[in-house]
């Protein structure tokens, strides 16, 4: 923390602004998610620069996840289960992960939006009418959720196949 008492004196690498007043307010554009920056303010008119306010701790609101999850594995597990696996996103949660998301659809069925919580794998019971079952997977936070994961497509296959990796 630094004590200046001169506008001049303050480092590139802080945010430094001469705001007209009123209004007395301010806002600043691009801070990232989910993130404490410090704030201090001091006053400038043609009487001299005022000492500055004490530093104050702001806390931005969380964001969605930057990243979709990746190296999304599915594996059958006897006739009628697929085990799916994922990883993390490797890009910011921006936020504290509250779980992930899988979407799947099948043929002309409607998509079904299925919430896994915090696990990174579940197993998917399949009964024999889905031949084919595309899967994507987010992540998300109490502020919405992250891109989707490329799809996948689950195939009919023999128990302990490895199926193949998303789609491009």
């Amino acid at each position: 923390m630094r004590s200046d008492d001169d506008l001049s004196t303050v480092s590139e690498e802080l945010y430094n602004r001469k705001i007209r007043v009123p209004p007395f307010s301010h806002t600043l554009d691009g801070l990232v998610a989910f993130t404490t920056y410090h704030v201090r303010v001091a006053c400038h008119s043609t009487e001299g620069h005022s000492p500055w306010t004490h530093w104050v701790a702001m806390d931005t609101l969380e964001g969605v996840p930057a990243t979709a999850p990746e190296n999304i594995e599915a594996k059958q597990n006897g006739s009628c289960c697929t085990i799916l696996r994922w990883r993390q996103p490797r890009g910011s949660i921006n936020g504290i992960l509250q779980g992930y998301k899988l979407v799947c659809q099948s043929g002309d069925s409607p998509e079904v939006v299925v919430d896994v919580g915090l696990t990174n794998e579940t197993v998917l019971s399949l009964n024999s009418s889905v031949q084919n079952l595309t899967v994507r997977i987010a992540a998300y936070t109490s502020a919405g959720d992250g891109p989707w994961s490329e799809a996948i497509t689950i195939l009919s296959s023999e128990p302990g196949e490895l199926l193949p990796a998303p789609q491009s």
